[in-house]
């Protein structure tokens, strides 16, 4: 054979089969997927580490950023969630300058103060619930913790990609794994449940805070009346001192008359001048809860008509077991520990398969003369074996799981105590109130009146000589015991009326009528 002819037949069959494999490259670089595939790989969620699992990360992280935002929209407007107290806009409008000055608090407290304008500065200044507040928002940082971690392991995975050495440009396979999208979702779920467990501790403080404040406010409230009320008495003392010498010196009483009307008149000085004592506690507890200097003084509460409709006991139990927070608090700890113990599970047991035919994220990448291995896996590991699970020392956190399992078994029937004795509070707190307010109505509408009409009465006798000293004395006593008593009543059904709030968790609602 002609050797130049055998060399020809050499150079053109390489020519062909260059051209062949150049056309075969191109092909192969060129290809596209099924359409139903297609569909999937061109989406733009779809990324050369994982497609399916940055759309869900995506989706889920984006959820994640929602929950938090809403619970921050939450905090700065109102009526929104279940919470116990939320002032009005208009009275946050009024009262939010006057909060930001201790000057304008000063004045505030100065003049008669109503009791509802009273507890929108305790909620504006009490440093407790502040300091809840702030525990709140800290607590809202759980969000993003939970996609910190994952956000950092994407972005190391995206940098630290490996490349397949070959014959032309090959997509890269991943070099670092990042926890599924689902889990992390599940750990979304658990921030969100500790976020509602510090909304409810954050309403807790709330509660405390102005219970006391509203305690304070009719203690003081009290005070006012009965230094009032001792000092008219002490009024009535005097001039009846005035006509017993009047008598004595006319003859017609001994001066045994005189010395007790001067006793009575000592007592009531110094009964008094303890009223005026006992008072300052109590403007201490009001610089307390406005966070205001010691020397800041403060003047006597607005006299308010109190409401006499009072719920019903069944109404007000259907309301606390919505409402009270140690209720909520606990539920919410519970769905928290449910998410805790799924997450648990997910990273402990082993899966529902043993992933022996389940596809890889890298599909497309692993095939044709590129692919560096099978799409997926068609033997099981030696140390392994078919059939067996996925992590064959899981049994080692089986302890874990089982003390996670009966705590919360503990915290279901400490919710179900926690329900039990809410009715029984709800019942104790609403006879409290009823009685208040029946003894208040009873000494308003009959025994001070009748009191009055007595010491008038007496009072006359004894100016005419008609009724003796004793009597006079004790028409005197009655008057002031059932004025105080009126008082105090007042006091007894505006701190049973807050503690019953307290109590069912909610400070106004429309439900219960009140």
């Amino acid at each position: 054979m002609n050797p130049s002819l055998c060399i020809f037949t050499v150079l053109f069959s390489l020519l062909v089969s260059g051209c062949a494999y150049h056309d075969l490259k191109q092909e192969m670089e060129g290809y596209r997927p099924a359409p139903l595939l297609a569909e999937k790989s061109e989406s733009p969620a779809l990324s050369a580490t994982n497609s399916d699992d940055s759309h869900d990360f995506t989706v889920a992280k984006s959820n994640i950023q929602a929950q938090k935002e809403q619970w921050l929209k939450i905090l700065s407007t109102t009526k929104n969630g279940k919470y116990f107290f939320q002032p009005t806009p208009d009275d946050v409008v009024k009262l939010k300058p006057v909060s930001m000055s201790t000057e304008h608090v000063s004045a505030f407290l100065s003049s008669p103060f109503p009791l509802h304008e009273f507890d929108v500065l305790v909620f504006l200044r009490s440093p407790a619930i502040r300091g809840a507040e702030a525990g709140f928002r800290a607590a809202l940082e759980g969000y993003s913790q939970v996609t910190g971690l994952d956000e950092i392991l994407r972005q190391y995975s995206a940098f630290t990609e490996s490349l397949m050495t070959g014959i032309g440009p090959m997509k890269g396979m991943s070099g670092t794994d990042f926890p599924y999208p689902g889990v992390m979702a599940l750990k979304g779920e658990i921030a969100h449940q500790g976020a509602k467990i510090a909304w409810e501790t954050y309403q807790i403080a709330i509660r405390k805070q102005l219970t006391m404040a509203r305690e304070t406010f009719w203690n003081l409230n009290y005070n006012g009346n009965a230094q009032r009320i001792t000092q008219e008495m002490l009024t009535l003392v005097h001039r009846l001192e005035t006509v017993a010498k009047t008598r004595y010196e006319a003859g017609r009483t001994s001066f045994q008359d005189v010395i007790r009307i001067r006793i009575k008149k000592e007592i009531l000085a110094e009964e008094l001048h303890s009223l005026q004592k006992q008072r300052l506690p109590l403007e201490a507890r009001i610089r307390e809860v406005l966070d205001l200097p010691p020397t800041t003084p403060v003047g006597f509460p607005m006299p308010k008509t109190l409401a006499i409709q009072i719920p019903t006991a069944d109404q007000l139990t259907r309301l606390a077991l919505d409402y009270r927070q140690e209720i909520r608090r606990l539920e919410y700890r519970i769905g928290k520990m449910e998410r805790m113990l799924t997450l648990a599970e997910t990273m402990i047991l082993p899966p529902y398969t043993s992933n022996i035919s389940r596809f890889s994220d890298q599909a497309i990448n692993q095939v044709g003369s590129g692919a560096m291995k099978k799409s997926f896996q068609v033997t099981p590991a030696i140390q392994r074996g078919a059939g067996l699970p996925k992590r064959p020392w899981f049994g080692l956190n089986n302890a874990y799981l089982q003390q996670t399992r009966q705590k919360l078994t503990s915290l279901q029937q400490t919710l179900r105590q926690s329900q039990n004795s809410t009715k029984t509070l709800v019942q104790q707190s609403w006879y409290t109130l009823d009685r208040a307010a029946r003894e208040h109505s009873l000494y308003k509408e009959s025994i001070v009146n009748l009191s009055q009409v007595a010491l008038e009465v007496v009072t006359r006798g004894y100016e005419s000589g008609k009724i003796p000293f004793a009597d006079v004395i004790a028409s005197h006593t009655t008057w002031l015991t059932a004025h105080l008593t009126k008082a105090k009543k007042e006091k007894d059904f505006g701190i049973a009326w807050a503690r019953l709030k307290a109590t069912v968790g909610r400070s106004e609602s429309s439900e219960a009528g009140y």
